[in-house]
Parts: C-alpha cells; sequence; structure tokens
C-alpha cells in the first residue's frame, strides 16, 4: 500500500466512524429526550398556605434554650401531643413537647450495639403506645414503651427505609436488588421468627426516572388501619383493599414528554421523599432536582401535594426551604411538620391554610 493510499484508506475510515458517532449521538439524544418529563397538576387542585407556628430544635451555639440540638433527621412522629424525632447522628430519639416546641427532658435509647442501642436508626413507628425503632446496620427493631424502657428487641435482616406497625404485624419496604423487578413489601407477625413477603407492586420503567435513591417505597397506614404505600413516582399512592390486595391511585405529577410540550413545563428528575395520611388525605413531599419551569416562574425545589385517598388532588403549597430530609402531618392533616438542615438541624411546625372543606 502506498502512503497516498494509506493516507485515503485511514481519511475514509475516520469519516466513516465520525459519521457512525453523529447517528449513534442522534439515536443516544431521541432516546434521552424520550425519557425527558413535564410537570402537570390537576386543574382542580389549589395553591395553599403555609403558616409559620413554632421550630424545634437549636443551634449547636445556642446555651440559653430550654430545647436541644439535632444532628441528622431520619424521621419524626406525632404521639399524644408529642413530637419523636429520630435522630441517626444522636443516635436517639429526642422527645418534644408540641405546644412549646421545647425538649420535654428525656430521650430514647443510646449509641452502641446492645439492647435498646443505635448504631444506624432509618425508621420509627408508634404504634399502641409503642415506639418501633428500626436500625439499618444492625438489622433489628427495638420496641420501646412510651416511658423510653425497652420492651423487646427483634432481629429483621432486611434492608429498609420505612416501618409500620398494623396490630401485631410490621410492615417493612424491602431495598433489595433481587426485587428489582417490583416493590416488596415484607410483614413480621408477633410471635413468628420468619418474614414472609406480603405483596410486591411491579415497577415500570417510568418508576426508574424517579428513583435517584434506590428502590424505596415509603409507607403509612390510615386511621382505618388500611395501608397507604407511595410510589417512585410522584403524586401515586396505592390504597390497601378489603381483599388486602392494592389498587393504584392519584395522578402522576410527572407525565412523558409526548404530547406535553406544549405545556413548556420541563423536568429530567423529581423524587417522593415521603408519604403521611391523615384525616382521609394522602400527603407527599415531592422534591423537583431539576430547574423547571412554569412560564415564567422557576419551580425547582420541595413541593406539599395533597390527595383524597380516592386519588383526587386537592392542592399543593412550594416549601420554603432549600433541604427537607422527611415530614409528618397531625392526625388532623391541619398541622405540617418539616426536617429541615439549613441554616441549622431543626423541625419547622406550619398550619396548612386553603385545604378544601378549611
Amino acid at each position: 500500500m502506498t502512503n497516498t493510499q494509506f493516507q485515503s484508506y485511514w481519511i475514509n475510515n475516520w469519516i466513516a466512524i465520525f459519521a457512525f458517532s453523529i447517528a449513534f449521538s442522534a439515536c443516544d439524544a431521541t432516546k434521552h429526550e424520550s425519557r425527558n418529563l413535564y410537570f402537570i397538576r390537576a386543574p382542580e387542585a389549589v395553591e395553599l398556605d403555609l403558616k409559620f407556628v413554632l421550630s424545634f430544635g437549636v443551634d449547636f451555639d445556642d446555651s440559653l434554650s430550654n430545647s436541644k440540638p439535632l444532628s441528622r433527621i431520619s424521621q419524626i412522629q406525632l404521639s399524644d401531643n408529642k413530637l419523636f424525632v429520630l435522630d441517626r447522628g444522636f443516635k436517639e430519639v429526642i422527645v418534644f413537647d408540641n405546644d412549646s416546641g421545647s425538649w420535654s427532658g428525656f430521650s430514647i435509647g443510646s449509641y452502641g450495639r446492645g439492647p435498646g442501642e443505635f448504631i444506624l436508626p432509618l425508621a420509627m413507628d408508634i404504634s399502641d403506645n409503642k415506639i418501633f425503632v428500626y436500625d439499618y446496620e444492625l438489622r433489628n427493631v427495638n420496641i420501646f414503651n412510651s416511658s423510653g424502657e425497652l420492651i423487646m428487641t427483634n432481629y429483621l435482616p432486611i434492608s429498609t427505609k420505612d416501618i409500620i406497625v398494623k396490630g401485631d404485624t410490621l410492615f417493612a419496604s424491602l431495598m433489595s436488588s433481587r426485587f428489582h423487578h417490583a416493590s416488596s413489601f415484607l410483614i413480621q407477625r408477633e410471635g413468628e421468627e420468619m418474614l414472609k413477603l406480603y405483596d410486591h407492586i411491579p415497577l415500570t420503567a417510568t418508576d426508574s426516572l424517579f428513583n435517584p435513591d434506590g428502590l424505596v417505597n415509603w409507607i403509612d397506614k390510615h386511621e382505618s388501619g388500611d395501608v397507604v404505600i407511595g410510589s417512585e413516582r410522584p403524586g401515586v399512592f396505592y390504597v390497601q383493599n378489603s381483599n388486602e390486595d392494592f389498587s393504584e391511585k392519584g395522578s402522576y405529577l410527572m407525565n412523558s414528554i409526548e404530547g406535553l410540550t406544549e405545556m413548556g413545563i420541563y423536568n429530567t428528575r423529581a423524587s417522593t421523599i415521603g408519604i403521611e395520611v391523615a384525616n382521609g388525605r394522602v400527603y407527599s413531599v415531592v422534591q423537583n432536582h431539576h430547574s423547571i419551569k412554569i412560564n415564567p416562574t422557576p419551580i425547582e425545589g420541595y413541593y406539599l401535594e395533597i390527595f383524597s385517598l380516592s386519588g383526587e388532588h386537592l392542592g399543593y403549597a412550594k416549601l420554603p426551604h432549600s433541604w427537607i430530609s422527611t415530614f409528618t402531618v397531625d392526625p388532623t392533616g391541619d398541622y405540617l411538620y418539616l426536617a429541615i438542615t439549613d441554616p441549622f438541624p431543626q423541625i419547622m411546625k406550619y398550619r396548612i391554610l386553603g385545604l378544601p372543606n378549611d
């Protein structure tokens, strides 16, 4: 092969490679374009107002307060007019007075690997005046009475981020890659040593778009005792039927790009950070991870979205914080509690105004 032929050979090959790269990029762009999502809400959903009430927790430098500093808040719950805060940084459940926001003077649990001690406590539920705390590192559930005394410690050999207790049954959402095709829920009834698969909800390709932190579903229970499960998709949840199956409710707050380009509301990722059920309503906090615009207002950040148990979208509110780790609502559904980290870890209590039938 002459030098001229050699040069021509490589020039032709580079042209072919370049052309293939352009074609491949175009295909890839089309693929990613089809994954882009648009933010939508039901027309009847009303914009709600939030009125600040008080805060729980203080800055480490605030030595004059009768409250207590917080660190890394995993979950929060209300019971008997007290706010229970599961703090995985301090390795304890810190109890506050709901009316004043002051520390009640006692906490539950401590650091360690023994009974009643925590290494990485991630999930909590309160049922029948008992506090159940799941530890991700130790793979167990410590059960305390309302005075903070340990009742027992149960082995729970799974990875989960949320638990609920219904009667003598503990439900835990499963975070195992072995069940990557579905959201699985395990139960352990009192007196049983083995976990049993309760039910699973098949995941779709769309689910993975709203899943930046792994296959984690959030669960809660209605006052009737029915289990309600938060989907990977913001705005979608599942309600337990009388035959103990689950039916899909709500409506997608996100939808695919097809047919929605005229809305001009662009998004690429969002996720649900929790679900709470109170007074016949389903409350969810949704984090929009990228800049989304409803012309011309940007809507990046956190939003409270409220649905009825039957699935109607009732209302929403923009949340005035840059980072929210978890939340809860009171039994009436009128008060919202947000665990925030900026400017320091604390919990903010708000009154929700403008809900239908207020």
